[in-house]
């Protein structure tokens, strides 16, 4: 029976032709500075949307075919149907709430948006990739759009956290084309599954050696410690729309990676250092920032380490935490930078905590879904980060060792350091009186149109939903993990 694929990677490369063309048949363009990129962005949305429906679409015609690869080179699974559908449906209401930081960053211009796409096509294929020439142009197409994204904005930050970025990803691209280059020496072939599992007697210290670097790769996309050192600076640099991005597009394809490559003793024990020094050093580092995206870096980097718990019991329940968890962290960082966004308006959004000191005063709507967002992030019930939280420590705590269950307790104590600076930001928002007296917001400084703000209050309140409902949201993810394992 025949198999479809690459149908939404076709569709958002036509959305990017099109939008390269823009500036050369003056579409688009008004004598108004300020809606340049109006065009651009149209097509960008228009694009995604028409990406996410033929996803689906394509799903439906696969949905009759046993999963499975195609070529050796496409992994066809509803599992990365959803990781696709993840990114493809981040990447469109983060631009929705970005309109206006947009135009006040200089980035509301054609070259961001065709950059955007091609991260994003890139991002979809490491999701879908089972060969080690598409996961390595994947990874490609997705991260160098990251650094000229980030370098566009006119700003002395911005172009320091490029370089930074650049360096520490091309280094990252290095290793990982070492570990691919060992892969391939261990079993003579590019297809990524047989590689994973090749095991002769005289390419077996190669092989784990390879797992070795390309775990070190990926942990470089997650933020893991100790390669970590790049997150804090490009988060603060980079234009707030960006930060949300990198703080999740390239997470979001890592677990699939993770995913597809971590099993056997060497992955386990390295993810288990890695997944300890994060959650340490992501909960300590965070309650000395001042900036709210340096705060948030670190953030990332302890809920990773999180994540990875679920990753290293490789079972089913385990996967099924870290995916469950990897989707509910996307979904709270959409809220609390969507609230950063908004909040901006045809300004600069909140920069660092004092800046929310007295925010529930003149964005009392907005308070409420940040409020929502960081007692998710802290893990406290019934939002969903308590349930996915739980979930990742009682994976890691019912694989049965000694070490694992020193790990699972390490991660509550930390969970713990980590609510204080989440706490902070809801009381410096309601408990904090401003210095200066609160006016009223005018129609240009509103970040987004009244649809951005109605997206933004159902996407706080799916956070408190989905926790209700976390035994379904679990129950689905486990069904779908359960028929990826199986596939051959």
């Amino acid at each position: 029976m025949t198999r479809f694929s690459g149908i939404p990677e076709v569709v958002l490369l036509i959305g990017l032709l099109l939008v390269l063309l823009l500036p050369v048949l003056k579409i688009g363009k008004t004598p108004s500075p300020g809606k340049e990129g109006r065009g651009a962005f149209g097509l960008t949305q228009l694009s995604l949307g028409v990406a996410l429906l033929a996803l689906l679409i394509q799903s439906g015609l696969n949905a009759a075919s046993t999963p499975t690869h195609i070529n050796e080179l496409v992994f066809l699974h509803p599992l990365t149907t959803l990781f696709q559908a993840g990114i493809l449906l981040a990447t469109f209401i983060a631009l929705l709430y970005a309109r206006g930081t947009l135009k006040s960053d200089h980035l509301w211009k054609p070259e961001l948006f065709a950059l955007l796409l091609c991260s994003v096509i890139g991002a979809l294929t490491v999701v879908s990739a089972n060969h080690f020439l598409p996961l390595f142009l994947g990874v490609e197409m997705m991260s160098l759009p990251l650094y000229a994204m980030i370098a566009l904005k006119p700003d002395q930050r911005a172009t320091e956290a490029a370089m930074k970025y650049f360096f520490l990803g091309a280094l990252s691209s290095a290793i990982l084309l070492y570990a691919l280059s060992l892969a391939y020496g261990t079993s003579g072939t590019l297809t990524a599954l047989l590689s994973a599992n090749a095991n002769s007697s005289h390419g077996i210290n190669l092989a784990n050696l390879a797992y070795l670097f390309l775990i070190a790769a990926i942990a470089f996309k997650l933020s893991l410690v100790p390669f970590h050192g790049w997150a804090p600076d490009v988060y603060q640099g980079a234009p707030t729309f960006l930060t949300f991005f990198i703080s999740t597009v390239p997470k979001l394809a890592g677990v699939m990676l993770l995913f597809r490559f971590s099993f056997g003793e060497v992955s386990s024990s390295v993810l288990t250092l890695l997944s300890l020094l994060s959650m340490i050093v992501g909960a300590v580092a965070a309650i000395i920032q001042t900036d709210i995206k340096r705060m948030l870096a670190y953030s990332t980097i302890g809920h990773m380490g999180y994540l990875l718990l679920g990753m290293i019991a490789q079972d089913t329940m385990g996967y099924t935490a870290s995916f469950v968890y990897i989707f509910a962290y996307a979904l709270t960082g959409l809220a609390a930078f969507g609230v950063l966004l908004l909040a901006g308006g045809a300004n600069q959004p909140p920069e660092t905590l004092d800046d929310l000191a007295g925010f529930s005063k003149k964005f009392p709507a907005l308070a409420w879904v940040m409020a929502a967002a960081m007692l998710s992030y802290a893990g406290v019930p019934p939002f969903i980060g308590f349930f996915t939280k739980f979930a990742v420590i009682e994976s890691a705590w019912n694989a049965g060792t000694f070490v694992l269950s020193l790990v699972s307790v390490v991660a509550i104590l930390t969970s713990v350091i980590a609510a204080f600076y989440y706490l902070r930001v809801i009381a410096l928002m309601f408990f904090t009186a401003k210095s200066i007296a609160v006016s009223p917001i005018s129609d240009e400084a509103r970040g987004g149109s009244w649809v951005a703000y109605g997206v933004l209050a159902v996407n706080g309140a799916m956070l408190l939903v989905l926790g209700v409902m976390s035994s379904g949201v679990f129950d689905g993810f486990a069904a779908i993990v359960e028929s990826a394992l199986r596939v051959p």
